[in-house]
């Protein structure tokens, strides 16, 4: 089929569907202007509807950018007047776009044999440039492809033949009908092509349903203001502005939270790897209107908006997101498996002797110092001959300096690590039980070499007084005037604060500010309330429960716990039957 012919039979069908989804209140703006108007009576007459349609099709085949207004001769770029326009003048004088010509009947029937005799050829051409692509497409061609509207039509062209090195003297209309062809046909199952497919699917089916890589840049950015930005008398302000927010930047928040939240679908680590690599499409379609969001609101607060999502969908893409904090503390409650004596003979002594070496080893350390060796764990009270072979290996010795002497005392490793890490956990110092003061540098490194044979890869203990993984933070705010606020956060890198931090909200409970806490509780005022449920200490006991990740869990996928996911976002404040509630769920936590 030849480019040509193929281009009239197509523009036919592209301008039915193009007008068929035209909003009724654009049509009627539209007709409102009779300078977009053509009939004998109209001010567009027949000639100059076939000078606009020959234009139309070198703008809809890229060869312009523009088209000249056949009244006021100033150039269209919008593409719903420009094909408002066409479909007049088609309609009007019976026109074809094929036969848009001034050529006469002869001369046109001789050009359409002319096309079928060279169909033939032409269509025994196209598939062979299939083997010049690039097969398979690489997803940086697909990338730039799926872009190709929001570049300039030097960069859009440059890319497209540059995947035809091989074929000379090809045209960008050939080139541009054989990637069509190409990425449509149903027969190519390459997978980046595939994966094109989806995206390009999911971007016009959510956003966009105009969308196609390859139309013109001028028509998709006026499709976009018309869309999302632009002001019209029919479309305030802030209808636009929240429907820029609703549609792009709340799915983009929805697409987050769905991806690290514990659900039927999304239970462990391996459905979150598993569920970020099928909704790739997604995460890329929602990338590509952020990209669209930040560019038309640059430095206005929707941009910033967008750009912070960026950065979230991004680390879905790029996969960076930590399943496992590696430095988030070690579950303290449960015990690993330990070892008793055996029941074989042979092993059972041998086991004994070991054991005895074991405490040799821990109370004869105390030859080196002045006093005697502590028999017990300062921490637990078990005395290490009752302690099993696997534990005593894991006890250290740490010498101290007493009134000019030198003394020393035992542990068992754990006990000391969980001592540091609570010390830091409230901002308090790590404090030796025999002396009352702070361990040295050098005793805490002896801490992290010993305790690797029970968790390999441990760090020294780094968090603050809210404490858990150290990508997430919880804070507590109150205006004074209506709302206390509970807020937790995931925190990650990004350039668009001072401190290369952002946050992203995980979890909010509200709850009035007004509340009056007395010993004298008023049952039937709903402002005054028990004085033990003074917000002090919910959120004590929230710290001490972030410490040990019992709200949103230490891994990926988080699972909020039930108190919490019940007032989470309630987009209101709790009652006050609701927050005495919510704060004896949380005390049954601990």
């Amino acid at each position: 089929m030849s480019s040509s012919r193929a281009a009239g039979v197509s523009l036919s069908q592209s301008l039915t569907s193009s007008i068929s989804q035209l909003p009724e209140m654009t049509i009627k703006a539209l007709k409102k202007d009779t300078n977009n108007l053509a009939g004998p009576n109209k001010k567009i007459k027949q000639d100059a509807c076939k000078k606009y349609l020959k234009e139309y099709k070198k703008f809809v085949n890229g060869k312009i950018e523009s088209v000249t207004h056949p009244v006021t001769k100033k150039p269209l770029s919008r593409k719903d007047r420009i094909d408002f326009i066409a479909d007049q003048c088609r309609t009007a004088f019976s026109l074809r776009l094929s036969d848009s010509g001034s050529r006469s009947s002869s001369s046109r029937s001789s050009s359409s044999r002319s096309s079928k005799s060279k169909s033939k050829s032409d269509s025994e051409d196209i598939n062979p440039y299939y083997e010049n692509l690039k097969i398979p497409l690489e997803f940086k061609d697909i990338d730039k492809i799926l872009e190709y509207p929001t570049k300039t039509v030097t960069v859009k062209n440059k890319h497209l033949l540059s995947l035809f090195k091989k074929t000379k003297n090809l045209t960008i209309v050939q080139a541009t009908e054989i990637l069509e062809n190409y990425l449509k046909d149903p027969a190519i199952t390459n997978t980046n092509v595939l994966l094109y497919r989806k995206i390009r699917d999911n971007i016009k089916e959510n956003y966009l349903r105009i969308y196609d890589p390859f139309m013109q840049a001028a028509n998709f950015n006026d499709y976009i203001k018309n869309t999302y930005y632009e002001i019209t008398d029919y479309a305030p302000t802030s209808m636009k502005l929240t429907r820029a927010k609703v549609i792009i930047l709340k799915t983009a928040n929805n697409l987050f939270n769905e991806a690290i939240f514990y659900s039927d679908n999304n239970k462990t680590a391996d459905d979150f790897r598993r569920n970020l690599k099928e909704n790739y499409y997604k995460y890329y379609a929602i990338e590509f209107m952020l990209l669209q969001l930040k560019k038309h609101y640059n430095y206005r607060h929707i941009g910033e908006q967008a750009q912070l999502y960026l950065r979230l969908i991004d680390k879905l893409i790029e996969g960076t997101i930590n399943v496992t904090d590696p430095d988030a503390s070690i579950s303290f409650e449960k015990s690993r498996s330990w070892s008793a004596s055996p029941e074989d003979p042979i092993l059972k002594a041998e086991y004994k002797t070991n054991k005895e070496t074991e405490l040799a080893r821990i109370m004869d350390a105390g030859k080196e110092y002045a006093g005697s060796i502590n028999d017990a764990d300062f921490y637990t009270m078990d005395e290490w001959k009752d302690m099993s072979l696997r534990k005593l290996k894991n006890v250290i010795v740490i010498p101290y300096e007493e009134n000019g002497k030198i003394y020393a005392n035992a542990y068992y490793v754990k006990s000391l690590y969980k001592a540091w890490y609570l010390a830091v956990k409230d901002s308090k110092p790590f404090l030796n039980p025999a002396n009352r003061k702070e361990f040295k540098q050098q005793d805490k490194v002896k801490i992290l070499e010993v305790i690797q044979d029970l968790y390999p890869g441990l760090r020294e203990p780094r968090y603050g007084s809210t404490g858990g993984r150290s990508d997430i933070s919880v804070t507590y705010t109150n205006d004074y005037m209506t709302t206390y606020a509970i807020k937790i956060h995931y925190i990650y890198q990004c350039e668009e604060t001072y401190s290369g931090v952002c946050k992203h909200l995980l979890l909010k409970i509200e709850f009035p500010s007004r509340f009056a806490y007395t010993d004298d509780n008023a049952p039937d005022d709903d402002t005054v309330v028990p004085l033990a449920y003074n917000p002090t200490f919910l959120f004590d006991m929230i710290n001490n429960l972030m410490r040990q990740n019992k709200v949103i869990g230490k891994k990926i996928p988080f699972k909020m716990a039930d108190p919490f996911k019940e007032f989470n976002n309630l987009e209101r404040l709790l009652t006050k039957a609701e927050y005495m509630r919510f704060f004896d769920k949380v005390r049954l936590m601990l």
